[in-house]
C-alpha cells in the first residue's frame, strides 16, 4: 500500500482497497481490517454522494458508473500524494548529495579525508564538504542551517529543538604561561585574575575560568588578545607574560614553544567534544554511518590504527 493510500481519508482508503480486491471480503483479508468497517467507509460515500458507488454480485462487487467516477479521483489523489512524496526524496537526496561538516582542524585533518572517502565508496553519490571552524563557529553555522554536521567542544548542549546531537570523549585543558614567568613561583596560591591573558576561541577563557576570575579580569582589561590561530596563541604566549588555556592533548606542542603548564588548584571546567546534527536527517543512513565512525575514532585513540578500525566496521 503506497503512502498516497494511507494519505487519503479513510473511508476513500477503504473504498479504494474494495475496489482493487474485487470483494469486501478479499479487501478485509488482504489488509486487516474487518468487513464491517469496510462497509461502513462504503455506505459513508454513497450517503454523501448520494449515489451507488458498487453493484453487489455473486463473486463480489463492480464498480457503478459512479464509483468508476470516484475510483479515478481517488487514484489520482494517490499519485499526487505518491509524486510529492518522491519529490521530497529526489529534494533530501540532492540537498544531501554535498553534506556540509564543520569541525576544528584535528577532525578536519586526520579523519575526515578518509572518512570522506569510505563514505563515497559505500553510499553512491555522496560527497561533503569540510570547513575548519572555532566552536562558536560551528554552533552558529549549525542553528542557522548552514552546516549539516558540526563536531566541537561544549559545556552544555544547545537549547535548539532542531539539533540533535551525541557526546564524545572528554577534553581536558590546562593553563600554560612561559618559562621563567612569576607564576610558576607562586604555588597553590594562583590568583589567575592577576595576569594577562590570551583568548584562543577553541579554548575560550569565558567558558573553562568560573565567573568570579572572568569578573575580576573584564574589571582589569586582562585579556589582551584574541585568536583562532594556535600559531598565534603560542607564539605570543611565549614571548609575554599572557596566560594561555589550551587542551592538555596539545601540551607537547606548547613545550615546543617553551611554554609550562602552571601548577596548582586551577579551577578549569572540563568540557566534552560532540556531534551535532539535523533532526530531519538524522535517521540517514549515510548520517548514522558518519557518526558511528566518528564516535569509534573518538574513543579509539583518534589516531590511525582507530581510524583503521573505525572504518572497517
Amino acid at each position: 500500500m503506497g503512502c498516497g493510500v494511507a494519505a487519503v481519508d479513510r473511508n476513500h482508503r477503504n473504498f479504494l482497497l474494495v475496489s482493487e480486491a474485487g470483494s469486501f471480503s478479499a479487501a478485509a483479508r488482504s489488509h486487516g481490517i474487518s468487513q464491517s468497517a469496510l462497509s461502513e467507509s462504503v455506505s459513508k460515500l454513497e450517503d454523501h454522494y448520494r449515489v451507488q458507488l458498487f453493484d453487489r454480485v455473486a463473486r463480489g462487487v463492480l464498480l457503478t458508473e459512479y464509483g468508476q467516477i470516484v475510483l479515478e479521483r481517488v487514484k489520482a489523489i494517490r499519485a499526487e500524494y505518491d509524486n510529492t512524496a518522491r519529490e521530497i526524496e529526489a529534494q533530501r537526496e540532492k540537498s544531501l548529495a554535498e553534506l556540509r561538516i564543520s569541525c576544528g582542524p584535528r577532525w578536519a585533518i586526520n579523519l575526515m579525508p578518509a572518512l570522506i572517502a569510505s563514505l563515497q565508496n559505500e553510499f553512491r553519490g555522496f560527497n561533503a564538504r569540510v570547513v575548519m571552524a572555532h566552536r562558536s563557529q560551528i554552533m552558529e553555522s549549525l542553528q542557522k542551517r548552514e552546516t549539516d554536521v558540526g563536531v566541537c567542544g561544549i559545556a552544555k548542549p544547545p537549547q535548539d529543538p532542531g539539533l540533535a546531537y551525541e557526546m564524545l570523549s572528554t577534553v581536558h585543558s590546562n593553563i600554560f604561561a612561559r618559562e621563567g614567568h612569576p607564576v610558576h613561583a607562586t604555588g597553590s596560591a594562583v590568583d589567575l585574575s592577576e595576569w594577562p591573558w590570551t583568548n584562543l576561541h577553541r579554548s575560550p577563557v569565558e567558558q573553562l575560568l568560573p565567573e568570579d576570575v572572568i569578573l575580576k579580569m573584564s574589571r582589569k582589561h586582562m585579556v589582551t588578545l584574541t585568536t583562532d590561530s594556535f600559531t598565534i596563541a603560542l607564539r605570543h604566549a611565549a614571548l609575554s607574560d599572557n596566560l594561555l588555556i589550551i587542551p592538555e592533548a596539545l601540551a607537547n606542542l606548547a613545550k615546543s614553544y617553551g611554554l609550562k603548564a602552571v601548577q596548582g588548584h586551577l579551577p578549569i571546567r572540563e568540557f566534552r567534544t560532540a556531534v551535532f546534527y539535523h533532526r530531519a536527517i538524522q535517521s540517514r543512513p549515510v548520517i548514522r554511518r558518519l557518526i558511528t565512525v566518528i564516535r569509534d575514532w573518538d574513543n579509539g585513540g583518534q589516531d590511525e590504527a582507530a581510524l583503521a578500525r573505525a572504518l572497517s566496521r
